[in-house]
């Protein structure tokens, strides 16, 4: 009996629902599985990418942010383990990392200005993580005809960053909107969230 009740009271103090296992777990799946294709499947690698940034929006999209930590935490996890935790890094940092920053900001509706600064500081600390941290972005001059010095290469990323971000916001309004039309109508009353 005291184990019982012990059970419960932990279970009311950590507040992870089995709906957030449940829809996290689906999620991590289906984005851990893109995240690999992105990884070993050069010719679909953005593709993918943005398959496994959309798995991770659905426990987000139901208001799962707990559901959607934690597929984000296993993805990662499993990624790294699998792939390598360089190679699994796109995920981590962008595809992953900022997609649950991107969501959570965007339902939470928080200050615009400080969430755009945030993002940019996000975007410009991604591209210094891969540019001089891992080295793993080389772009061949020589081969461009041109010189890019790293602060015109910083402004670039930001304005294709911001663009990414607007694709991105749009992409989880319309996964809400699927949700909303397709799943809590041919869901049970006790099931829609």
């Amino acid at each position: 009996m005291h184990g019982r009740r012990s059970h419960s009271l932990l279970l009311m103090k950590s507040k992870i629902s089995t709906k957030d296992i449940a829809t996290g777990g689906i999620s991590a799946a289906l984005s851990f599985l893109f995240a690999t294709g992105a990884v070993y499947i050069d010719a679909l690698t953005i593709t993918l990418s943005v398959l496994s940034a959309a798995a991770l929006m659905l426990p987000l999209s139901r208001g799962r942010y707990v559901g959607g930590l934690l597929a984000y935490a296993a993805t990662s996890g499993l990624l790294m383990l699998t792939a390598s935790p360089l190679k699994s890094l796109p995920y981590v940092v962008i595809f992953g990392g900022y997609t649950l920053f991107c969501c959570i900001t965007e339902d939470k509706k928080w200050n615009k200005i400080v969430v755009y600064a945030l993002k940019v500081l996000w975007i410009n600390a991604a591209l210094a993580l891969f540019y001089f941290g891992t080295k793993t972005l080389v772009i061949n001059f020589d081969k461009l005809g041109f010189e890019l010095k790293y602060g015109y290469l910083a402004v670039l990323t930001t304005a294709l960053g911001i663009i990414y971000d607007f694709a991105l916001r749009y992409l989880y309004r319309m996964v809400k909107s699927l949700k909303e039309r397709y799943l809590e109508k041919s869901a049970p009353s006790d099931m829609q969230n």
